[in-house]
């Protein structure tokens, strides 16, 4: 269930006893904060449809310690100012461990006041909590993401690259994930031809796009999410750029690429991960049990299951897992410490190893290259990499 702020403060005041992420009345609940509106409505819903869907199977499979599970969801409306005050109140109420949030400017503006606690599994990639610290982040760094799609470039010959991204905190990460790739040896040979710039806000990026069109770039990465990645691809279809375009695996979530379907470039390029790149898997592969999994209760629920929902389902998974493991009403930091010595964990995005010590727990090997076919019955996906992206013998 969403709840809006104002409506929490008052549940509060008139209930005064509910605690979140404690036992009460046989219910343990986690506290969730999400984007539900905004501009990062479509992957926040996603989200939140996949946690609850995962709640879902953990109650019927005996849900923690006898007591059923509950994810409270909390609209933090794409606002880093909003994400915080829901932060505030949820906090008082000390709960162990929460979910949150969508975009990486309102995580980050959420991360400080777990500096000691309680556990903050955040579902965005783009920040970078250090090791041992009560934060972890879903996806790998966003660096290993910029090297699978620059080996990618490099292997098929595109080495001018264009970069149009947001000019928000989740931009200026990308933008920073960006020089680390290019700094690495490998990709001395690639070069920017431009780096344009944008408000998640603006409708009209024509100039951006026409800067992008004749800078002579082979190649094209975009770093938006949600609507105004929508706005690049109008944009980009209106121009007549029909460059390879790289993104995120965000933006290609089944119900949200089909409402942009005829602007799709021929050459759409996501970096997905081994439930979106390869659902039917061999009869051995050690993640062929929990990706059928996560398809079979999504899809029971009515959903076409994209790359936001294996971000809420994972980390709800993992969550679940840890207070499963350690003694009823256990303390932020057993969560902690629980999570931080997790390895060889099957996932929808990967087999998880939180050895790495970077708090997300997957690396470039979790990672692949895939190809959006427009034209397919409902639109469909070829992988066109291995897992670190080397291209396939097919284009």
């Amino acid at each position: 269930m969403k709840v809006s702020l104002a409506a929490f403060i008052l549940a509060l005041a008139l209930a005064g006893s509910t605690v979140p992420g404690r036992a009460q009345s046989a219910t343990y609940t986690i506290p969730v904060i999400l984007s539900q509106t905004g501009a990062a409505a479509s992957p926040g819903q996603d989200e939140m449809a996949a946690i609850q869907a995962y709640e879902k199977l953990a109650n019927r499979t005996g849900g923690i310690h006898g007591m059923q599970v509950h994810f409270q969801i909390y609209d933090d409306a794409s606002s880093p100012q909003t994400a915080v005050q829901l932060t505030n109140t949820i906090l008082a109420q000390k709960p162990a461990v929460m979910l949150g949030s969508t975009l990486a400017p309102a995580t980050a503006a959420m991360m400080p006041f777990f500096k000691d606690g309680p556990v903050l599994y955040a579902l965005t990639p783009l920040i970078f909590p250090e090791k041992g610290s009560y934060v972890f982040a879903t996806l790998p760094l966003v660096v290993h993401v910029e090297s699978v799609m620059f080996h990618y470039m490099r292997a098929r010959g595109w080495t001018k690259v264009a970069i149009l991204r947001t000019n928000d905190a989740s931009g200026q990460d990308n933008a920073k994930a960006i020089d680390a790739a290019l700094a690495e040896p490998d990709n001395h040979a690639i070069t920017l031809t431009t780096q344009q710039l944008f408000n998640v806000q603006d409708i009209n990026i024509a100039a951006q796009v026409s800067a992008i069109k004749y800078s002579g770039a082979q190649a094209l990465f975009v770093s938006a999410t949600g609507a105004p990645f929508g706005t690049v691809l109008r944009s980009l279809s209106d121009a007549g750029v029909d460059l390879p375009l790289f993104t995120g695996a965000t933006n290609i979530a089944p119900d949200f690429i089909a409402r942009f379907k005829q602007y799709v470039p021929k050459s759409g390029l996501w970096i997905v991960f081994p439930s979106y790149a390869k659902r039917d898997r061999a009869p051995k592969d050690p993640l062929r049990a929990t990706i059928d999994e996560f398809y079979s209760s999504l899809e029971a629920a009515g959903l076409h299951p994209g790359a936001a929902h294996a971000f809420g389902w994972d980390e709800a998974k993992i969550v679940v897992a840890a207070l499963r493991a350690l003694p009823p009403n256990a303390s932020a930091q057993q969560i902690r410490d629980w999570i931080e010595a997790l390895h060889d964990f099957p996932g929808a995005l990967g087999m998880y190893n939180f050895r790495l010590g970077d708090q997300h727990g997957l690396d470039n090997k979790s990672l692949y290259v895939v190809r959006y076919d427009a034209n397919a019955t409902g639109g469909d996906t070829q992988v066109v990499s291995d897992a670190g992206g080397t291209p396939l013998a097919h284009p």
